[in-house]
């Protein structure tokens, strides 16, 4: 079973299906903009198109009205990422915890005995612990990256609950635009007047500017020209 939805708060196309779609229907979905959300389990557009829309409905049938709203959908969204960050800094902590335990085993100030027995192990050592601070680190910041999302997502969903910036319903007829003839004499689209072989009218010709033919020069002025001679 296929069904289709379409939500005015964020002008987005949802595509849900109980059964895995064909080859030749996912690389259709895919040419028309459609991009698969593997955690909701469907497929999104990205925006709103006459193409889009023609074709959900000709999968689904219809295209009925999203069920879940802007800020339930937020919600989804930070919990998700929240849990991204929430594991990517226990991943970070783990790694932390093992560099140290490395690092413990180390004298304070050591070097690295070059010839001994143990310069192999410790150098060794040394590569484990840089990696493994660059891991810790890299972690670090993915856990924010994820906190912030999750905060992004919340804020834009509250933006996007404005009436003034809520983007209206797009139906087929008002997106689509026709040249119809105004007064029987000229085509306009949009209400902006067109000029040309489909209008009717006769554009006005343009006036071409006359060139002096090559290796001559323009006829002076019959009067004398004056040189201002400084004194």
């Amino acid at each position: 079973m296929i069904s289709a939805t379409y939500s005015p708060d964020d002008n987005k196309i949802r595509l849900r299906s109980t059964e895995r779609f064909p080859k030749d229907v996912y690389d259709r979905l895919r040419g028309a903009g459609f991009i698969w959300a593997p955690k909701q389990d469907l497929f999104v557009a990205p925006m709103w198109t006459p193409e889009r829309a023609e074709l959900a409905e000709e999968l689904a049938g219809e295209i009925g009205d999203e069920d879940t709203t802007l800020a339930e959908r937020a919600e989804e969204r930070a919990e998700r990422f929240d849990s991204y960050s929430e594991r990517r800094a226990t991943e970070a902590d783990a790694t932390h915890a093992r560099v140290s335990a490395v690092m413990n085993g180390i004298p304070l100030g050591q070097p690295i005995l070059v010839g001994h027995h143990s310069e192999r192990r410790a150098r060794r050592d040394a590569r484990r612990i840089e990696a493994g601070l660059r891991k810790a680190v890299h972690l670090w910041e993915t856990a924010d990256y994820w906190t912030r999302r999750a905060d992004g997502a919340l804020r834009a969903a509250k933006y996007k609950e404005l009436p003034g910036v809520r983007p209206p319903f797009r139906s087929r007829s008002t997106s689509t635009r026709s040249i119809a003839p105004s007064n029987g004499s000229s085509t306009s689209i949009a209400g902006w007047p067109m000029s040309g072989p489909c209008s009717g009218r006769t554009p006005r010709p343009r006036r071409r500017q006359r060139r002096a033919a090559p290796g001559t020069t323009r006829p002076r002025a019959p009067w004398p020209r004056e040189r201002h001679v400084a004194r």
